[in-house]
């Protein structure tokens, strides 16, 4: 009888290692598919909140949805919501109109739409962005009750709980308002800006430090020049999904990619009226310098 040959360590060492890298070259296979799934879901999501704003559009004047245009800023990068998973209550419930003239809210003009045009607020998180999820109907009907609110449905609501609720920045619509005859490469709604951390509405440190535009329109920062700096974090900072006034959604590397090429999550400063690239200023509670300024904020 012959004996049973076996294993040497080095054969063994043989075989671990190509398991391994068999699970290493799969898991990566299925990341890649995942992060494809979700950047497609992503920009579906913003296809139907396109027709959202369309059939908006056709109801009131052509205007983009906005809230009390007071002549306000706006609050880009710091609005009033709660904290992750607070139950307080804020404005999301029944704000006031001194509410909205004092500090109007992103979330409250893309809410109207929720309220007007029937969008599922679902839709408003991108399933790329990890910390955000979806509004909680039975907490807002719970805090409403106590206030002696009554609320049976989301058009009861007006405004989004917190920030971890809305995925997406929009186009400044108090400095200029935005209307059916906008420019066709007008960025209207992207995957939310990096500079301001999601769940306090704080500068997001990690976001690492404000662009500062050079001459060429390239991008100055603590890590060096790197045109992605900016980037979303909803999809690991790699891309942002963007809706354009002509109704088309893009997946863009950086975020440069405005009307002139400035960059989308930035205001114009400077001469607004160059071809120069536009990377412009990135800071809360600014305003756009022209109606083709394609300034999103959170």
């Amino acid at each position: 009888m012959k004996a049973l040959k076996r294993f040497t360590w080095v054969e063994l060492l043989v075989v671990v290692v190509v398991l391994a890298l068999s699970t290493l070259s799969l898991t990566c296979i299925t990341n890649t598919a995942r992060e494809k799934s979700r950047r497609i879901q992503c920009a579906n999501q913003l296809h139907t909140l396109a027709r959202s704003i369309y059939m908006y559009e056709c109801e009131y004047k052509d205007q983009c949805p906005v809230v009390w245009p007071s002549g306000t800023e706006g609050s880009f990068g710091k609005g009033l919501y709660n904290r992750r998973n607070g139950t307080e209550i804020t404005r999301w419930c029944n704000p006031q109109f001194q509410d909205w003239a004092k500090q109007p809210t992103v979330g409250g003009c893309l809410y109207l739409l929720v309220i007007y045009e029937e969008a599922d607020p679902k839709d408003f998180v991108c399933p790329g962005a990890k910390k955000d999820k979806p509004m909680d109907f039975n907490v807002a009907k719970e805090v409403a009750r106590q206030h002696g609110w009554e609320v049976k449905d989301w058009k009861d609501l007006r405004d989004f709980q917190s920030l971890v609720n809305l995925s997406y920045s929009y186009n400044d619509p108090w400095s200029a308002l935005i209307d059916a005859i906008a420019p066709a490469d007008l960025a209207i709604l992207a995957d939310k800006s990096w500079a301001y951390d999601t769940e306090t509405g704080e500068r997001n440190e990690k976001a690492g430090d404000f662009p500062v535009p050079n001459s060429d329109g390239s991008w100055n920062n603590a890590q060096g020049q790197n045109i992605r700096h900016g980037n979303s974090g909803n999809h690991g900072t790699d891309y942002q999904n963007i809706l354009f006034a002509d109704g088309h959604v893009r997946t863009c590397e950086v975020p440069t990619v405005g009307f002139r090429n400035d960059n989308i999550y930035t205001y114009w400063s400077g001469d607004t009226d160059s071809d120069q690239k536009k990377i412009g200023r990135w800071d809360q509670g600014h305003a756009k310098k022209k109606r083709e300024d394609s300034y999103l904020g959170n």
